[in-house]
């Protein structure tokens, strides 16, 4: 039941010290990740968002250095439809991609 806004303007930078996809972790569909009108960003590491909410409001943004698909934000594991993110786009709400990879894995849609 957490939710983490990432507002107008705003940019969350996923930059670990260590080369770990998975740390930023939720429980379930309870879990939110808001981005409204805000930017999720990745380093090469990569992120991998599994089980939670992925919340789109107004004009939002994905980016990554990525420069292969090794190095992506990854949507889902792939294998277990358990571990899938809902991605819950709102009315008049979009999401773009700027730049790097972005892979979907979710098992189901």
């Amino acid at each position: 039941n957490a939710q983490l806004t990432i507002d107008r303007n705003i940019t969350f930078s996923y930059a670990p010290p260590t080369e770990n996809s998975d740390l930023l972790v939720m429980t379930d569909s309870s879990s939110v990740l808001f981005l409204n009108h805000g930017t999720f960003y990745s380093t090469t590491t990569g992120a991998h968002l599994t089980k939670g909410t992925l919340r789109i409001g107004r004009r939002s943004f994905i980016s990554s250095d990525a420069t292969v698909e090794s190095e992506a934000i990854v949507f889902g594991d792939g294998s277990d439809s358990a571990n899938d993110i809902l991605v819950e786009i709102l009315p008049d709400a979009s999401i773009e991609l700027t730049s790097g990879y972005l892979i979907n894995k979710n098992v189901i849609g």
